[in-house]
């Protein structure tokens, strides 16, 4: 698995990734519900902002600070490690905000375009590897520590050795 090594990771940071990361399981491949016909609109992932912000118990109307989080996550290092090699990666490699109608127009549906840096993509595109959360429990969750551990139990519980990686405590 992959750990942050690098910048801020907050509640709402968290569980957009999670969003994205089961959006980009149920699609299967980039390009799907694509708003626009373009050659680069066919390299991201699709969904409806307000989709995510739903998902994600955002119930404000600041499209700015949920633009800064998803924002966050391009910010975002992460380091993979096994027995072979060591990756450094960022979270999310790139992230689009799209209005077919236009951005600043009040009709039409914004779209939320991201994509992920293939070594995140092949990790979390893989659901023998990628334990799939429950959107439905993650709005329930109130910060991040109770969502940090919703993950790991999630982790654990469908790992098929039943048992978790031998790291000391301080890893």
């Amino acid at each position: 698995g992959f750990r942050v090594s690098a910048g801020r990771l907050s509640l709402l940071s968290r569980k957009l990734f999670n969003i994205m990361v089961y959006n980009a399981q149920q699609l299967g491949k980039p390009g799907k519900n694509a708003p626009v016909d373009t050659e680069v609109a066919k390299q991201y992932f699709w969904m409806p902002l307000a989709e995510v912000a739903r998902n994600a118990a955002y119930d404000s109307n600041d499209t700015q600070l949920l633009k800064d989080h998803i924002e966050e996550l391009q910010n975002i290092k992460i380091t993979l490690e096994d027995h072979r090699e060591w990756t450094s990666e960022t979270l999310v490699s790139s992230v689009k905000l799209l209005n077919p109608a236009g951005l600043r127009k009040r009709g039409g549906t914004l779209w939320l375009g991201f994509a992920f840096p293939p070594e995140v993509s092949a990790l979390v595109m893989n659901p023998g590897t990628y334990t799939k959360l429950s959107i439905y429990y993650q709005t329930m969750l109130r910060s991040g520590a109770s969502l940090a551990l919703y993950e790991i139990c999630r982790r654990y519980a469908t790992n098929p050795s039943n048992k978790t990686a031998a790291k000391d405590w301080e890893w």
